[in-house]
């Protein structure tokens, strides 16, 4: 009886209270990144170019990137988030997730609807934090 109830919060605390869980979008210098996180510790980012004018006044459509992955969340304060790519879908000319073989650890920060992602361990020592709002 007290393994059932033990499985029983613990799976309500793993599927169900993930404060992750949903869609988040933010921009980060020139390009919008969209964040889905799935009830299981799965999820996709897709990095998109804007669509405009490029170089030599070229029209540029939005070209996309998307990272399939898993995730797990850790700690409370702060939160890291674990990512393990699974698959990426890019363009040819701009694969943005490149090292999709290594795994990437972040600090996450939720205010609210707005969670701010830094890198735990930036390369090359710079971490340029990325907010991202909730839109459902």
């Amino acid at each position: 009886m007290f393994a059932c109830a033990a499985c029983g919060v613990g799976g309500y605390f793993l599927f169900l209270s993930n404060p992750l869980v949903g869609k988040w979008e933010g921009d980060l210098l020139v390009v919008k990144i969209e964040f889905d996180f799935y009830r299981g510790g799965t999820g996709k980012v897709t990095v998109k170019n804007p669509v405009g004018v490029g170089i030599g006044g070229a029209p540029r459509n939005a070209e996309g990137t998307t990272m399939h992955f898993k995730y797990k969340v850790t700690g409370s304060n702060p939160m890291i988030l674990a990512i393990e790519p699974t698959k990426v879908d890019a363009n040819e000319r701009r694969n943005m997730f490149a090292a999709k073989d290594r795994p990437g650890r972040l600090r996450v920060t939720l205010e609210g609807d707005t969670m701010t992602l830094v890198e735990d361990e930036p390369r090359g020592g710079i971490a340029i934090p990325i907010t991202l709002k909730r839109v459902r």
